[in-house]
């Protein structure tokens, strides 16, 4: 009997604690058009259209179609896509079940709502890298350049190439990063930082 009620105790304490460290995951709040996601830009299966209320697990690639759009919640992260957007989230970016730590945003419009403290968010695109201060922003990947225009709140943005010499924008700032014109902000008086 005493071995029982030590086996059932042990069972019981694994069970809380796989519950505490439970994998965080992107929630498809809602959708319109084609929305497809994949495991991973490696990954060799073909994408998967995903709807409303889908939970993805990490590493996730979103990808949205002509005249779609998708918004996405991982803990209390909020983000949307517009028309012809594709993201990534490595597995790495889980944060506990508070939210991400990391996006990758390859092209399209996307708008972030995050609301954890400072230095604990960032996207990377292919030009500059934004780190969230607080914010609402939304990010314009196009060929030739990125585009960020901070809605709410503090962004520092960096080449992706120089990450140790950051801009600090102010809400209603825009910032610009291309490969021949380097990293650029418009607006209120944008502080340079390292």
């Amino acid at each position: 009997m005493q071995n029982s009620l030590k086996i059932l105790l042990c069972f019981t304490a694994l069970l809380i604690g796989q519950l505490a460290h439970a994998e965080l995951f992107v929630e498809v709040v809602e959708k319109s058009g084609l929305v497809q996601a994949r495991v991973s830009p490696t990954d060799p299966s073909p994408w998967r259209e995903v709807n409303a209320g889908d939970r993805l697990g990490l590493p996730v690639e979103i990808e949205t179609g002509d005249a779609s759009t998708v918004k996405l919640r991982a803990g209390t992260d909020v983000f949307e896509l517009k028309s012809k957007t594709r993201v990534s989230v490595p597995a790495a970016a889980a944060k506990s079940d508070t939210g991400l730590s990391r996006v990758l945003q390859w092209f399209g419009t996307a708008w972030y709502k995050i609301t954890r403290g400072p230095d604990e968010f960032s996207v990377d695109t292919p030009h500059l890298v934004a780190v969230v201060k607080g914010t609402q922003f939304s990010i314009v990947v196009e060929e030739g350049a990125s585009v960020v225009s901070l809605i709410e709140g503090r962004l520092a943005v960096s080449l992706l190439n120089d990450r140790d010499e950051f801009e600090m924008m102010l809400s209603g700032d825009v910032a610009s990063a291309s490969l021949s014109d380097g990293l650029q902000v418009f607006g209120s008086d944008a502080s340079t930082s390292s």
